[in-house]
């Protein structure tokens, strides 16, 4: 059993995002860039961590830009305002789009050659850590887990596909991960980042590289979803939901990231690169199909994941017979938190073939530790689609 397990250094509770200026200090940060999306300027949290910024003598150079899927037009477009500003700290504020353009931007900055050299699965370039600039993840969502996951996904616009840019050497050196700054996310977006924290988790589970601890993690953090994502919808000021599903994402992510995602993150990204659907919907869609085909891979994984959603998972069942129950029950989870509906997610069926197409070149199915082939991934695809019609 071989695996690599970087660490970034975390900071978890309540008000932490104040320390920023001391953290990006620690570092020995002087020109620090700063990178968010218009949702976090507007709801008010970017501006107080770039006042506590400067506050600590730190001179602050904002993006404000960033996008869904991180296109790599924003990549450059940050990127320049970097070299340009002469920068030697990035802050990352929001979800997953911010934190994986600053994991691209760092790439961009410190790097030799063009970053399509180091994007990719068997064939990427390997970063060379020490050129790297220090980078530090505040998220203001609960699933993405990119604080503390090596890899980012970027969107060729050109291609029309998304694209892995999976670095150890690119881990945040620092997360900040303040769950008091979760409680502004509204109801649908908490759904579906907390379905992204789950797909992390519930693959890595069974991911080609899983081990005894990451399967404990995850196993941990599917039950906490279960039980504290329904609360934290219900109630965004809910502290404790939200608390338990910020330590779900950033624990759910290195489950799954060092545990190997598969079917249904290459599902997730080519859903969402053919119809642009949120992340964390698109990953979660065909999860219980998926599910219950992995079911004979773990079955005393599966057994226990079914008995949290109430299921009779024991008794000399057959496990196909708990997985197709396991199936179900993740699926009328996923309708109780009001999560879309097929006319929402891939609203033209004509669109499948494309999708299946995208996803058995994704690097995430290379990683699977039991690969569909093409008809069984489009009956997976097409019986998902019909059961939430």
């Amino acid at each position: 059993m071989n695996f690599v397990f970087p660490l970034t250094k975390i900071i978890f509770g309540d008000g932490t995002s104040t320390q920023i200026g001391n953290v990006m200090l620690g570092l020995g940060c002087k020109k620090v860039l700063c990178i968010y999306d218009p949702g976090v300027k507007a709801v008010g949290i970017a501006d107080p961590i770039v006042e506590a910024i400067r506050l600590a003598g730190l001179e602050v150079f904002e993006y404000g830009n960033a996008q869904v899927s991180v296109p790599l037009s924003s990549v450059h477009e940050a990127t320049q305002i970097a070299k340009d500003a002469g920068i030697n700290g990035i802050v990352a504020i929001g979800g997953g789009s911010a934190m994986d353009t600053g994991k691209a931007v760092n790439v961009c900055l410190t790097q030799p050659g063009d970053l399509e050299q180091y994007v990719g699965t068997l064939d990427a370039g390997m970063v060379f850590g020490p050129l790297l600039k220090p980078y530090v993840c505040i998220p203001t969502t609960a699933g993405t887990g990119s604080e503390v996951s090596p890899i980012a996904v970027v969107y060729d616009e050109k291609a029309g596909v998304k694209k892995a840019l999976p670095q150890q050497e690119n881990v945040p050196k620092v997360a900040i991960i303040d769950p008091l700054l979760h409680v502004k996310m509204p109801p649908g977006l908490t759904a579906s980042t907390g379905m992204d924290a789950l797909a992390h988790a519930i693959e890595g589970i069974g991911g080609i590289a899983r081990n005894p601890m990451l399967t404990s993690w995850g196993l941990t953090v599917c039950e906490m979803i279960f039980k504290y994502l329904p609360r934290a919808i219900a109630n965004g000021n809910d502290l404790e939901a939200r608390e338990k599903m910020a330590m779900s994402a950033t624990f759910g992510i290195m489950v799954g990231a060092y545990g190997a995602f598969h079917i249904p993150h290459a599902l997730g990204h080519s859903i969402e690169a053919v119809t642009h659907a949120p992340h964390g919907i698109t990953c979660a869609f065909a999860m219980p199909e998926v599910c219950e085909w992995y079911a004979d891979l773990i079955p005393d994984e599966t057994r226990k994941m079914a008995a949290m959603l109430g299921i009779d998972s024991n008794g000399g069942r057959p496990i196909a017979e708990v997985g197709q129950e396991f199936k179900n029950a993740l699926r009328a989870f996923y309708l109780k938190l009001g999560c879309p509906r097929t006319s929402n997610v891939i609203p033209n069926q004509a669109d499948i073939g494309r999708i299946i197409d995208l996803a058995l070149g994704e690097y995430t199915y290379m990683t699977a530790a039991k690969r569909p082939s093409k008809e069984q991934m489009t009956r997976m695809l097409t019986s998902a689609c019909e059961s939430l019609n």
